[in-house]
């Protein structure tokens, strides 16, 4: 599971900040070398950092800039593990949703839940 912090930031305003959860898919799309050159074409800037994550070598980082250079868009990548792939799976069955704040909401469960007390939950089904 990969969660996105996308934080954007322009000229005279104020940053707007929103999490979600994306795709191995999605995080490939946003990051390949082909998508970094096609939006510099334009003129635009693009700086992906890369480090060691728990699923190797990625881009934890990606800065863009806009062509007339009045918007910056920062995207942090955070990579979460399960212990398993029945954790894993058992987490897809009981998502519902993420809100902006980085909350799980949980099928079945009314309050918003952080990162630890879903492992937590995961943990004591799969015992």
């Amino acid at each position: 599971m990969i969660i996105l912090t996308e934080t954007r930031h322009k000229k005279g305003e104020q940053s707007t900040t929103k999490k979600e959860i994306i795709t191995k898919r999605q995080f490939n799309n946003i990051t390949s070398d082909e998508t970094l050159k096609w939006f510099r074409r334009f003129g635009g800037s693009e700086t992906a950092q890369r480090g060691y994550t728990s699923q190797g070598y990625n881009v934890c980082k990606l800065t863009s800039r806009s062509p007339s250079r009045d918007c910056k868009t920062v995207r942090d990548f955070n990579f979460v593990d399960f212990p398993s792939y029945k954790a894993e799976v058992l987490f897809e069955n009981l998502l519902k949703g993420m809100n902006q704040e980085g909350l799980f909401q949980l099928k079945r469960f009314k309050r918003l839940l952080t990162l630890d007390e879903v492992k937590q939950i995961i943990n004591a089904k799969l015992n």
